[in-house]
């Protein structure tokens, strides 16, 4: 039972891991500070949809996604257009991210959709789902850095944009980016 509970918490910090890691090969001093301040918003935005119950579901699970690539698209325009540092920009985003999951707080019934708090708890050969889910992602994951043209890019520019942008590959900020 211990085992299971510590591998149902440690999924979330691994998925985060996941996550900050295409963030930082993508670049020398690329981090996302606002993780924290995301997640517990798309929480709140996703579980607000659910409204406790199974039809909200796919609602909630669209709003948790759509908040947090909308956040992403922030993060990425104040890094790009306005060249402030990546640990600053994610750093100011989070703060404006906590006040406004604070603000919504009040205001939100947060419960989520019976079907996924059954897939958070439940479990299979002793293993929770979400555990499986998350090495699912984490395969899914490898395989795409190591074996796509996405993946081989990434960390392309990652590792010098330039012999990434003289190579061929599409580089933001070069002059033919």
């Amino acid at each position: 039972a211990v085992i299971s509970a510590a591998l149902n918490y440690s999924v979330f910090f691994a998925v985060v891991g996941l996550g900050q890691m295409i963030v930082m090969a993508s670049g020398a001093g690329n981090i996302d500070l606002s993780v924290p301040a995301n997640i517990t918003l798309a929480a709140y935005l996703s579980t607000g949809q659910m409204e406790g119950g199974n039809a909200g579901l796919l609602a909630g699970l669209a709003a948790g996604l759509g908040g947090g690539l909308v956040i992403g698209a922030v993060n990425a325009f104040l890094i790009l257009a306005f060249r402030i540092p990546p640990m600053v920009a994610t750093l100011a985003c989070g703060l404006v991210l906590e006040s406004l999951t604070f603000v919504y707080s009040r205001i939100s019934v947060a419960k989520p959709a019976p079907l996924l708090a059954d897939f958070t708890t439940g479990q299979v050969l002793g293993l929770p789902y979400v555990t499986l889910a998350a090495l699912a992602a984490s395969v899914a994951l490898v395989y795409v850095l190591r074996r796509s043209t996405f993946g081989r890019s990434l960390f392309a520019c990652g590792q010098n944009a330039t012999a990434a942008w003289l190579s061929g590959v599409s580089v933001l900020g070069s002059p033919r980016g």
